[in-house]
């Protein structure tokens, strides 16, 4: 399960109960459908879900969510937050080798770290 909330500067999107593979990408494509008019920064919180799937099976997804993401100039990052053992299977999402998408992408064990690297500006490039 997970809920969809905008919190003014940033969508938060919080899962929760068991992540098996079926509720990942239903929830994957599901958030494409709902976010796709939204030009604001996420973070995406599986600190409230137990996971119940593969670490390829959850790479794939996530690194999927790269290909679907839209190319808005107001969105520039995108936050997820794992502090369940998910945080390691995760943060090779980031790699090179797996492409690059149009934001960044960062993974926290914190929500308040996240929130402030959501929120924070963006450099500014001479």
């Amino acid at each position: 399960m997970f809920t969809v909330n905008n919190k003014g500067t940033y969508i938060l999107v919080n899962f929760s109960g068991i992540l098996n593979e079926a509720v990942l990408r239903s929830s994957v494509n599901n958030l494409s459908l709902l976010l796709e008019n939204e030009n604001k920064n996420e973070i995406w919180s599986f600190d409230g879900c137990e996971p119940a799937l593969s670490y390829n099976t959850l790479f794939s997804i996530i690194s999927g969510m790269r290909d679907k993401s839209r190319t808005s100039t107001a969105r520039s990052r995108t936050a997820i937050v794992a502090s369940r053992g998910l945080n390691a299977a995760l943060s090779s999402i980031s790699s090179p080798r797996r492409g690059r998408a149009p934001f960044s992408i960062r993974i926290f064990k914190d929500y308040l770290e996240a929130e402030s690297w959501v929120r924070s500006p963006l450099p500014q490039h001479a």
